[in-house]
């Protein structure tokens, strides 16, 4: 069976929402999640409403052939005390990817969503899903109410990043919309094609950068 290889301007399909390079964040080692104490207050949003997406963009090196798509959260829980998140976790599901660039179904959609699922990139087979837990959260002000702190988990490899992001809890529903952030790809090590691999045409060169914004409404 022949390879498919993707270029850069393939590739410009692979995590995000808009604008490459915004936001860019640096990760860290893991840190510690938080337990959660039960209070009488306390209070657990596990229903995700479909729709619910990590939005992600991705790009040939220096940001040209921009591609973007999505993939789905497929579980969510919260933890509320007192009106406010004290833990949450999120799992993605990696054999979700899609791309907007090509149209279900077509050629050139198999061939791209198959090689970003591959042990080139994602390893779908092997890594099923990705994760978010969050390990701190505090309130800002600005466009964004909430710095998210915790840990994202791909290729099973767990670093902590902190972004910032809109979120809103209500009776009945907690709703977080993240700010574009962008990071480093090869820190979770997704290395195909990375900035300064040797012997590589730079046309087929792929940026480090992947910016993602998370989308998700859980309900109880």
């Amino acid at each position: 069976m022949k390879k498919i290889v993707i270029t850069g301007f393939a590739f410009a399909a692979i995590l995000a929402s808009c604008g490459g390079g915004e936001n860019k964040i640096e990760s860290e080692t893991a840190k510690e999640v938080h337990v959660s104490e039960v209070k009488s207050t306390t209070e657990t949003f596990k229903t995700l409403k479909e729709g619910s997406v990590v939005k992600w963009m991705g790009s040939h090196l220096a940001g040209v052939g921009a591609h973007h798509g999505v993939v789905t959260i497929k579980e969510g829980e919260v933890v509320v005390n007192n009106n406010k998140i004290d833990n949450a976790k999120f799992i993605i599901d990696m054999t979700s990817i899609h791309t907007f660039d090509y149209e279900k179904g077509t050629e050139d959609y198999g061939k791209l969503v198959g090689h970003l699922g591959s042990d080139d990139f994602f390893d779908v087979a092997k890594f099923a899903t990705a994760s978010f837990d969050l390990t701190e959260i505090e309130p800002i002000e600005g466009e964004y109410n909430s710095k998210v702190t915790g840990n994202l988990t791909i290729l099973g490899q767990e670093r902590s990043i902190t972004f910032d992001a809109d979120i809103s809890v209500s009776d009945n529903e907690i709703i977080i919309k993240s700010q574009p952030f962008t990071i480093d790809r090869t820190q979770w090590g997704v290395e195909y094609n990375k900035e300064g691999t040797v012997d590589l045409n730079p046309d087929f060169i792929i940026s480090n950068e992947i910016t993602f914004t998370i989308e998700a409404t859980v309900l109880k």
